[in-house]
């Protein structure tokens, strides 16, 4: 399947995905998907998970919903969220069924209830006792999520309540990184520690002097690559910029960040059992590229998956080099876009099916 998106900003992206109906296709990747859903609702309507689950006391905790079984489509019809009995800011929709709102401010000592109501107000459903409200730091994000035991892998970490005043400190199980740089109290980057191999709970110090602690419990894993994931994800590049060198195109340059954000979309993949452009959450590719601080353009990816293959990266290409859907535009960049920057990242199960996704940017 192929995602293209350019914009003058990721802001004007976001602000006008609602607007366009994006048409996801195969390219022999043995499945397929869309971008939105037109399925009848086949219970009560329901909120179905809420993250995170903790929000700052002065308001503002960036919160995703996720529904089911509600017969309105929330790109075209925004419903109201309350928490507790306070309505909630900054709705906007991140698909048909999912939400993202600001927590409003409140402090109390007790977690409070969410309630979603469709626009018309005929649907409406609560999720009892969810939200805990604090002045602790809060961790809804790490991305990448896993890394090298050897470390120095720079990560972002999503949340609420840091502090950039003073020295905050960043524990992976009990080894503290290196190196942290708090933006703001939202977002913070900080240098992986060398650990040993495991799943480790990743906690964030604040620098005041109550200490205040936040953690996110198994949120980072320490492990090496599987070097078979890397051959693949070396193999496909080098056929990508032969198609190119046929018909005279420049190289792509292979990008080591751009490629761990599309080797986390492909794990993604496989672990929640999805095959699109769109994960779960909500993000699209370029959400993803936000997330990792990576600036761009003009953005397109491609993804894949295949089982039995004899040579899983040369069906790939051949598929993707076949295809009338914009994957062979794609690759040889053939209106002239200008990417040249790429990352592939693959991933594989026990089963010896395989993942792959593409991403291409003009920085």
């Amino acid at each position: 399947m192929l995602l293209r998106f350019s914009s003058l900003s990721p802001a004007v992206a976001r602000s006008i995905l609602a607007l366009i109906t994006l048409a996801l296709l195969p390219a022999g990747c043995g499945s397929s998907g869309s971008g939105s859903s037109s399925s009848t609702p086949s219970g009560p309507p329901q909120v179905d998970s809420v993250w995170p689950t903790q929000a700052a006391e002065i308001g503002g905790t960036p919160i995703t919903i996720r529904t089911t079984n509600f017969s309105s489509d929330f790109l075209r019809d925004l419903p109201t969220v309350t928490f507790g009995a306070q309505p909630a800011t900054a709705v906007t929709a991140r698909s048909r069924s999912t939400v993202l709102v600001d927590a409003p401010p409140m402090a109390t000592a007790t977690p409070v209830d969410i309630t979603l109501t469709s626009f018309d107000g005929q649907e409406s459903d609560t999720m009892p006792s969810v939200v805990d409200y604090t002045t602790t730091p809060i961790l809804s994000r790490i991305f990448p999520g896993s890394g090298d035991p050897a470390g120095g892998l720079t990560v972002t970490i999503e949340g609420d309540n840091f502090r950039r005043s003073g020295r905050t400190t960043v524990t992976f199980g009990s080894i503290d990184s290196p190196s942290v740089d708090v933006q703001d109290r939202y977002t913070m980057t900080c240098v992986t520690p060398a650990s040993p191999a495991g799943v480790v709970t990743v906690m964030v110090t604040n620098p005041n002097p109550r200490n205040e602690q936040g953690w996110l419990t198994d949120g980072f894993t320490f492990a090496g690559v599987d070097p078979a994931v890397l051959s693949m994800e070396a193999r496909v590049f080098d056929l990508i910029n032969q198609e190119r060198a046929i018909v005279g195109r420049p190289p792509l340059n292979h990008d080591p960040d751009i490629r761990l954000v599309s080797r986390a979309h492909s794990e993604d993949m496989r672990d929640r059992d999805f095959f699109l452009h769109q994960n779960p959450d909500g993000d699209w590719p370029w959400d993803r590229l936000d997330a990792a601080g990576i600036s761009w353009r003009d953005v397109a990816e491609n993804i894949a998956w295949n089982q039995n293959a004899g040579d899983p990266a040369q069906y790939v290409v051949d598929q993707w080099m076949a295809s009338t859907q914009g994957h062979r535009e794609t690759l040889l960049d053939s209106s002239n876009i200008g990417y040249s920057l790429t990352g592939v990242g693959v991933s594989r199960n026990a089963s010896g099916r395989w993942w792959f996704t593409q991403v291409f940017v003009r920085p």
